[in-house]
């Protein structure tokens, strides 16, 4: 009964207001102030020129504390403009044309939604970030379009961290350019020391940035339901360098990649290196720490997935699908010491179906079906060192019609002074 009339008092406020549209029912039952920008317009600069500026009405606005902030349709020029806390934006097929220089900024606030906004880069005339997350808790952008944007759509960055941050049904188009750093700059979604986040039921096409979802030194991570289609780099990466930085908590699971690496081709680049479809180097941790699992990847520049984890129940096909790049990556799963390959389907892939190359050790391939790869079902390659405990069981493995070499199957090979333990090396049932 509290919280019907907590509801109710809510609706009345909103009537109250007058010019206030709709307000999502998960908004208004946060007991919050509703306010419409549109009762703010006098305080915006230069209306109605092409140098018109909402970020002062933005301001006044916020005034009011704990508001929930009701944005007009059409397009509203913005310089730069920042969150507070226990605040929500809400858009009504409003675009937010950010001026040169200009990005919206959430800085140390906590409890903060933008819900429902075109979010666009002025055809990349700014090359700010488009929204800039710092050492913040609860975040939620959900129900966005991004584009145009020239460096990271959404930039979770900060040594002191962020924690609980979701980014949920947004779509992504045409980030990162020419001018900017393809390493850290240009990615959709770029998550940096992180505790808690997910990027979940979001599309991404066009990415020029090393990824279109790039995570480095993050915990409990959960990249669910995406599709990533064309684009310059990688899928989905995550990166970690040492002891005290480890990746934990992460799941990629049900995630669809199309074209990886494809507009690299395109614009006349001369390498295919780092255009996997899901890249994850995380040296120090456990295969238990990174979980990927029912992701499907069509047609990838480089592997379809590389790096330490548990790679799980995916389906790869048609990598190195582009063949004017090389790489002396194109196998189906490339996998570091200390990984797990279990009930993967790998078609087509442009080397081996599963590779291993340096120190292969630690690793279980158990029940992988491996269809048509151009060399080997499965290579493990100890080269210069020396692997045990590696397990490979219950795989099915169809070599292509002209494979002249049925041993082709399954290749462990030793080379610049290797070798395999071979009391530790378990292989059987294998077809």
């Amino acid at each position: 009964m509290k919280k019907l009339i907590q509801v109710l008092c809510v609706a009345i406020m909103v009537m109250s207001i007058g010019t206030v549209g709709w307000v999502n029912a998960a908004h208004a039952a946060s007991g919050s102030v509703v306010i419409n920008l549109v009762d703010y317009k006098s305080h915006v600069k230069d209306l109605g020129t092409a140098n018109e500026d909402w970020a002062p009405a933005i301001k006044k606005a916020q005034s009011v504390p704990h508001t929930i902030i009701q944005f007009p349709a059409g397009v509203i020029r913005v310089s730069e403009v920042s969150f507070k806390s226990k605040e929500t934006w809400i858009g009504n097929q409003t675009k937010l044309l950010l001026k040169p220089k200009a990005m919206i900024t959430m800085y140390k606030v906590h409890d903060v939604v933008l819900d429902g906004f075109e979010v666009d880069g002025n055809n990349f005339l700014n090359e700010k970030v488009g929204i800039n997350v710092t050492a913040s808790k609860n975040v939620t952008i959900m129900n966005s379009y991004f584009h145009h944007i020239a460096n990271n759509a959404i930039n979770v960055d900060s040594d002191n961290g962020s924690e609980n941050v979701t980014v949920q049904n947004c779509k992504f188009d045409n980030i990162g350019n020419d001018r900017v750093n393809p390493t850290y700059q240009g990615n959709a979604v770029y998550l940096k020391n992180v505790v808690g986040a997910k990027v979940v039921g979001s599309t991404f096409e066009k990415i020029r940035g090393h990824a279109a979802i790039t995570f480095i030194k993050s915990k409990n991570v959960l990249i669910d339901g995406n599709n990533i289609r064309n684009t310059f780099y990688r899928g989905i990466e995550g990166y970690s360098s040492n002891r005290s930085n480890v990746n934990k908590g992460i799941t990629i699971s049900n995630n669809v990649l199309n074209d990886i690496g494809g507009i690299s081709t395109e614009a006349g680049a001369n390498s295919a290196v780092a255009r996997n479809g899901i890249f994850v180097q995380n040296p120090y941790g456990t295969a238990e720490d990174i979980l990927v699992t029912n992701n499907k990847i069509t047609n990838t520049v480089e592997n379809g997935i590389e790096g330490k984890g548990t790679f799980v129940g995916n389906t790869i096909e048609n990598t190195f699908y582009k063949k004017d790049l090389d790489t002396p990556s194109k196998e189906g799963i490339y996998l570091t010491a200390g990984s797990i390959a279990r009930n993967n389907t790998i078609i087509n892939a442009g080397s081996d179906g599963i590779l291993s190359f340096g120190n292969p050790s630690q690793l279980t391939i158990t029940g992988n079906t491996i269809i048509s790869p151009a060399r080997y079902g499965i290579r493990i390659q100890a080269d210069g060192q020396v692997a045990s405990k590696i397990t490979i069981e219950d795989n099915s493995i169809a070599l292509k019609d002209n494979a002249a070499d049925s041993n082709n199957r399954i290749r462990l090979i030793a080379s610049n002074g290797g070798r395999f333990v071979q009391e530790s090396v378990s292989m059987k049932n294998n077809k």
